[in-house]
């Protein structure tokens, strides 16, 4: 496994390990080998202009960090393929920048080092690739609410990374793109990445990146822990299921009545004890197990 891992990763991966597995400071390891069996801006659009990248993989974003429609880069044909000359135009012309999502389907390379990193550090991984113009930047200043694992591969980018506002988010927890960001976060750190250099960012650091000097293309692949409340949230829905087997939960509640909130109170009582007694008979590591492991088929 180490072996499909890039020098700058491995040693990034191994203060990750250091540090617990899951770091909760952002870490950085410069350029160590090369990325050569990885791609490049021309591989990346060749791929496109082939028809090897899926149309719905791809998003298209102009220069005010805003989606642009994809249907405009379609071909006319039934194929409904990416018109690469359109695509291509987009980027070197108009100076708009390209999110591949998912490339781990696209690109070997990518799926085993996804496949890799996923292992490396217990935890789904999904890798998206970004190809930005030079001087551009893809998206405003935003947090990501699951670790961030990114591996430059073509030009430099320069990152400014800020302290968290809001410590380790959930999914429900997204980052508007809005002047308060601005105002609110102070700078953890400013690196500007070469090509086989190396970044972790925990979720919840805020982040922007601009290409400097020319095109920038890196990978970025999302590492999806479980945290005790996704955790606690499946126990319980797992738990309630069982208990819609139970003829005292199907009955209806009080709806009225002059002592509606001592009747609520008293008929709510047993039921969570029910439920609670539930949720200790379950084998939360068995649970935790299902969670980690890839749906068959699924890439990881």
């Amino acid at each position: 496994m180490e072996s499909l891992i890039h020098g700058s990763l491995d040693d990034l991966l191994s203060a990750a390990r250091t540090s617990g597995g899951s770091p909760s400071r952002p870490l950085a390891s410069p350029p160590k080998g090369g990325v050569a069996d990885l791609p490049t801006i021309a591989a990346v659009l060749d791929a496109i202009a082939e028809g090897r990248v899926h149309p719905e993989g791809v998003f298209f974003i102009d220069a005010t960090s805003e989606y642009v429609d994809a249907r405009r880069f379609l071909r006319a044909e039934p194929d409904a393929a990416l018109d690469g000359a359109a695509v291509r135009r987009f980027f070197e012309v108009e100076g708009g920048s390209l999110l591949l999502a998912g490339v781990q389907d696209c690109f070997p390379a990518v799926g085993a080092l996804t496949s890799a990193l996923s292992g490396a550090l217990l935890a789904q991984a999904n890798t998206n690739l970004y190809l930005t113009p030079g001087g551009a930047q893809t998206f405003p200043r935003h947090w990501d609410t699951h670790d961030v694992v990114v591996l430059q591969l073509e030009g430099r980018k320069r990152w400014i990374i800020y302290e968290p506002l809001l410590e380790a988010p959930l999914h429900r927890h997204h980052a508007c793109r809005t002047a308060e960001l601005h105002e609110m976060t102070p700078r953890w750190g400013e690196i500007e990445m070469q090509p086989g250099g190396a970044l972790y960012i925990p979720r919840g650091y805020l982040h922007e990146a601009t290409a400097v000097g020319g095109p920038s293309l890196h990978i970025s692949t999302g590492i999806h822990r479980i945290t005790w409340h996704r955790l606690v949230e499946v126990m319980v829905a797992d738990a309630l299921r069982e208990c819609a087997e139970d003829l005292t939960f199907r009955g209806d509640c009080p709806a009225g009545g002059a002592h509606l909130a001592a009747a609520i109170r008293e008929g709510i009582a047993p039921r969570v004890e029910a439920l609670v007694k539930r949720l200790h008979e379950m084998d939360a590591a068995e649970v935790l197990q299902s969670l980690t492991e890839p749906a068959d088929g699924e890439q990881s």
